[in-house]
């Protein structure tokens, strides 16, 4: 039994000694470089950026890059739009787009709905749909409602004298006398009897 707690001892000892060597150096270099970076490029670095690269970057986007965008592409697509572009677009509106509509309503599209289609509509309407809803459509709605009439009343009368009348003359011929009989001659005596017992 000692034997192999001595045995799991050396072997777990053999185990970490392993482990160190190889855990050890990862650490070492790891431990090094976050020293170098801390104590050696952090500081002159951060002293870098706060000190040249951010006074830089601000005075070129103050005065390089703002009076470029501002001076050779914004007051200049301004000036386009305002004394160009919007008076050219007014025009088009107001002298060209505007009476170009106008005509296209009045002159083509218009004459072209209310000469052709609405007359055709209403022709069709006159002719065809109107003669058909009258002489057609009406007649076989009222002959179709009189049919479902006839054919409810003969599917009642079917039901009382083929269905109804037999099955209650079956039920008060056949079946409830022997019901009766059963009631009055077997249950009642047997529940007085019972009554008569108990009390």
């Amino acid at each position: 039994m000692r034997i192999l707690e001595s045995l799991a001892t050396g072997f777990k000892f053999i185990l970490r000694g392993i482990a160190f060597l190889f855990y050890f150096p990862v650490h070492l270099f790891v431990s090094l470089l976050r020293f170098v970076w801390k104590r050696v490029l952090a500081p002159p670095l951060a002293r870098t950026w706060r000190h040249i690269v951010v006074p830089a970057t601000v005075f070129i986007e103050n005065y390089v890059l703002s009076p470029l965008w501002r001076y050779a592409l914004l007051y200049p697509a301004r000036w386009i739009y305002v004394e160009l572009l919007a008076p050219f677009l007014r025009f088009m509106w107001d002298r060209v787009l505007v009476p170009f509509l106008i005509f296209l309503w009045a002159g083509i599209v218009f004459p072209v709905f209310y000469f052709i289609v609405h007359y055709v509509l209403k022709f069709v309407w006159i002719v065809v749909l109107a003669p058909l809803y009258r002489h057609v459509l009406i007649p076989v709605l009222l002959f179709s409602e009189k049919a479902a009439k006839w054919l409810f009343r003969g599917i009642t009368w079917l039901w009382m004298h083929a269905v109804y009348l037999p099955a209650r003359r079956v039920g008060t011929r056949l079946l409830l006398p022997p019901i009766r009989w059963v009631h009055t001659e077997l249950i009642v005596p047997v529940i007085r009897w019972f009554r008569v017992l108990f009390t």
